[in-house]
């Protein structure tokens, strides 16, 4: 196969109101719950202190999967994360599409459901069983490649599947 060669380009990942409302309601809940347990001196005998002293690293957790942003370049797209990166290939897309809220009705069977972000593996009958890297549930693009559907949320969707239209399998194509 010849090798597409497009400028670099950067996507942000903006974070929807739902988004915002679900962080804000973890922090409130994972932080206030020992923060007031420590305030009335009822602190968890045994085993169920060491899970006190964990809800705090729930956030840190969550945190560290965050979806920072977006970018294409060296035929690859790659997932920002806050201090890592995760690189998926484009050598299999087969499709892109810009789908508002491709993710409702979807159940989550294993990953992280709005603290932060949406991250993980879901499945809805629309698409299908696929992975999130969501901050934004009204700009969902669905990617779709030979072996696996992907949902990521850049911050201009319509320009994203424009820019990563060239990585399709057959160049006749409609994305």
């Amino acid at each position: 196969m010849e090798q597409i060669s497009v400028p670099s380009s950067y996507y942000a990942a903006p974070w929807g109101m739902l988004l915002r409302v679900m962080t804000l309601v973890g922090i409130i809940i994972l932080l206030g719950l020992p923060l007031l347990t420590l305030k009335f001196g009822q602190i968890p005998p045994g085993g169920a202190r060491l899970l006190f002293y964990f809800i705090p690293f729930i956030l840190v957790i969550a945190f560290f999967f965050t979806v920072r942003g977006y970018e294409l370049a060296d035929q690859q797209l790659t997932i920002l994360r806050p201090w890592w990166s995760k690189s998926i290939p484009l050598t299999n897309l087969k499709s892109a599409e810009f789908l508002p809220n491709a993710m409702r009705g979807s159940i989550r069977t294993f990953g992280n459901g709005g603290l932060f972000a949406f991250v993980g593996r879901y499945r809805n009958q629309k698409i299908g069983p696929y992975r999130a890297y969501a901050t934004d549930l009204n700009r969902t693009v669905v990617l779709r490649f030979t072996d696996k559907t992907i949902i990521i949320t850049p911050d201009e969707p319509e320009k994203f599947v424009q820019d990563i239209s060239p990585f399709a399998l057959s160049a006749g194509q409609k994305i």
